[in-house]
């Protein structure tokens, strides 16, 4: 199974895939400033209305790109504030099928000088802590319990580290990220398809890197195992 990094054009191979290319600029979100910098915790209040997950949060349900799983955020206290891996929200998990005992590579190609395809466990050395982030799936907006958000300590490899192995071509300015999100039959909920287009400078802003690791364990398949790419405050 692999990844794939590529510049100036590539193809899916697997997991995150990286190819650098040309491309008309996009501006990126600007950081939003923190309103709440200054408050004052005063108490909670229950969140109101009926949605799919009311009798089930922390509950998996489904299977492949149609699985969900809410946190029950109401659970959250100021000293409880990253979540547990099992109860971490999932808004899909792992294409059913899906051999993870075979080696996983990411390959790295496009414009660049030096084309790379490596093994995931060759990169060990390069797995770092990256801190305390928060994921929210972009459709986290069922009344009842907004219950796709959740925080957790992550490590992997900056994506920054790949592509200076690469060693980008002059005229090269973006970066296609492409992972494997293929799946066998139909999905009732989910289009398949898993890919994001940076540029050169967006990748030193935001520091997106190959997340293997979550709460000081390994992925689990549902989160992304063996490999995901995360990119922090986008």
């Amino acid at each position: 199974m692999g990844a794939t990094l590529a510049v100036g054009g590539g193809t899916m191979a697997g997991p995150p895939e990286f190819v650098f290319t040309q491309a008309t600029t996009l501006s990126a979100p600007l950081p939003c400033p923190d309103s709440f910098k200054e408050g004052r915790l005063l108490g909670t209040l229950p969140l109101s209305g009926r949605g799919a997950f009311e009798h089930s949060l922390g509950t998996m349900l489904g299977e492949g790109l149609d699985a969900r799983l809410a946190t029950d955020l109401s659970t959250l206290t100021p000293e409880t504030l990253l979540t547990p891996s099992d109860r971490f929200f999932v808004r899909t998990s792992a294409p059913a099928g899906l051999d993870e005992r075979r080696p996983w590579t990411i390959r790295v190609h496009g414009l660049v000088r030096n084309a790379l395809n490596l093994r995931l466990d060759s990169l060990a050395s390069l797995v770092a802590p990256m801190g305390i982030h928060l994921m929210e799936c972009a459709g986290n907006n069922n009344p009842a319990n907004f219950g796709l958000m959740s925080a957790a300590s992550w490590g992997g490899i900056p994506l920054r580290r790949l592509i200076e192995r690469a060693h980008p071509l002059p005229q090269a300015t973006r970066v296609l990220v492409s992972g494997l999100d293929a799946a066998p039959g139909r999905s009732h909920r989910s289009q398949p398809g898993a890919s994001w287009i940076f540029s050169l400078a967006e990748i030193e802003r935001w520091g997106p890197f190959l997340a293997t690791e979550m709460n000081g364990a390994p992925l689990a398949r549902v989160h992304g195992a063996p490999v995901r790419l995360l990119v922090p405050r986008w």
